[in-house]
């Protein structure tokens, strides 16, 4: 099923931590765990000899197994893993590489190694970039830990932008034009330069766009960095890269607010790019064709060595 988020009621809101509107915003490193790990880490913390607290894989992101896939087949797609042992999810202590077993839905398991990055964000996560051949369920394992699956769909039943698609031009809200929206921007430093000109208005001129989707005041999960503050720094070093960022959110505080049955309203552009979970950095090139696209959370290096890419 085409996933095309109009409205989320707060009861969906907080049970799609676990996949659907993964919030992972641009605040610090609080926040309450929602991933959909499959094992508890606090029930495996030693390895077959005792020695060593065991790390489990960790999914926070839209898995495709308890909600809409996300994934693509056919073209690039981006799962960032993370990994936690008895204390919760790590980060500098995390290890450098992971060594994991990736069983396709048909053919035999192959190993990977995924890196870690933890540049400028409180916890490492380990990026999976990889072209599913088919749609179907991989199963993806640490060691001789449980298998975690992930879905993949046809492109043509996803309603998410693509690498390849054109830039999907849309108002988006601006000083000027707020579209009645709460807040123009929860960053907690203040309102950034992002919103002056819609997308639409840069969209009229050609050049390479970042275009990022996320909401820095209400962030929800431990893989919170600071992706809009990351942006602002990174992106004053690429002067032909032109920056839009939205929230995601119309009415976000008393929809959030807890005991509240009021469902947020997702802003047109979330819709438009067909997104259920945020933040979502889509990065294009010069004939404004999408050529990156960073979900769920990215560090200062990852976004670096994308923005170049356009440059």
């Amino acid at each position: 099923m085409v996933l095309r988020m109009e409205h989320l009621t707060r009861r969906s809101f907080l049970a799609l931590g676990a996949g659907g509107l993964v919030l992972v915003s641009c605040g610090g490193d609080d926040g309450n765990s929602t991933g959909s790990d499959t094992t508890d880490p606090t029930t495996t913390n030693t390895d077959k000899t005792g020695a060593e607290p065991a790390l489990v894989l960790g999914i926070q992101f839209p898995d495709g197994v308890a909600t809409e896939p996300t994934f693509a087949a056919g073209t690039p797609q981006r799962a960032p893993f993370v990994v936690a042992d008895v204390t919760g999810l790590l980060g500098r202590d995390a290890p450098d590489t992971l060594e994991l077993t990736v069983s396709p839905p048909t053919g035999e398991p192959e190993q990977i190694t995924l890196e870690k990055h933890h540049d400028g964000i409180p916890i490492a996560y380990y990026p999976w970039i990889w072209t599913p051949p088919a749609a179907g369920f991989y199963g993806v394992a640490l060691g001789d830990g449980p298998v975690s699956m992930v879905g993949v769909s046809e492109a043509s039943e996803m309603a998410t932008i693509q690498i390849g698609d054109a830039l999907r031009v849309v108002d988006t809200p601006t000083v000027t034009q707020d579209q009645g929206i709460e807040f123009l921007c929860t960053r907690p430093a203040g309102q950034c330069a992002f919103h002056d000109h819609s997308l639409t208005d840069v969209a009229a001129t050609p050049g390479p766009i970042a275009l990022l989707l996320a909401t820095p005041g209400f962030c929800q999960t431990e893989i919170c960095g600071p992706v809009l503050d990351l942006l602002i720094d990174e992106v004053a070093s690429f002067d032909t890269i032109r920056a839009v960022h939205s929230e995601i959110y119309v009415n976000p505080t008393n929809a959030l607010k807890p005991g509240s049955t009021e469902a947020p309203e997702l802003v047109e552009v979330v819709n438009e790019y067909g997104l259920s979970y945020e933040p979502s950095l889509v990065i294009t090139d010069a004939d404004q064709i999408v050529v990156s696209r960073l979900d769920f959370t990215f560090d200062r290096t990852e976004l670096r060595d994308a923005l170049a890419t356009v440059a």
